[in-house]
């Protein structure tokens, strides 16, 4: 019987979720207009944060907003690791790599031929009512 473990029905160290028990890098910053998140974010030259354009508007691109939170308020923002329930456009698959919409600010999407910088996320399941799991990949990952 020693060879056995017994996982508690709440999860393992009682976390039923990934965002509490998983890992990622984050920082603080004000959003200069309301963002609705989970959402991809710009940052200004001014280190304020807000909503990121679609994939055809050029931006520095590189996070994303844990939650909504208006304007003027702090916004966490996820730089690397696991952010769960981030709205994506169209069908995602698991290990997709993720870069922003072409039709939705602030949301992901698959693509399979990014370019350098265009990937932000891999997804870490199947969409799903069209948001997935996903683990910021960060800046200089060489994915794209």
């Amino acid at each position: 019987m020693a060879d056995k473990e017994i996982i508690p029905t709440g999860g393992v160290y009682g976390y039923t979720d990934l965002q509490a028990q998983g890992w990622f890098l984050s920082f603080p910053a004000e959003a200069s207009a309301a963002i609705t998140g989970p959402a991809v974010v710009t940052l200004s030259s001014t280190l304020t944060v807000a909503t990121a354009a679609t994939d055809g508007t050029a931006s520095l691109a590189r996070g994303i907003a844990l939650e909504s939170v208006a304007s003027g308020n702090i916004a966490q923002v996820v730089v690397a690791g696991l952010v769960e329930n981030m709205p994506v456009d169209g069908a995602t698959a698991a290990g997709s790599l993720l870069k922003r919409s072409v039709t939705t600010a602030g949301r992901l999407a698959a693509t399979a031929t990014p370019v350098a910088g265009e990937v932000l996320a891999i997804a870490l399941a199947a969409s799903s009512s069209n948001t997935t799991d996903v683990w910021v990949v960060g800046l200089g990952s060489g994915l794209s």
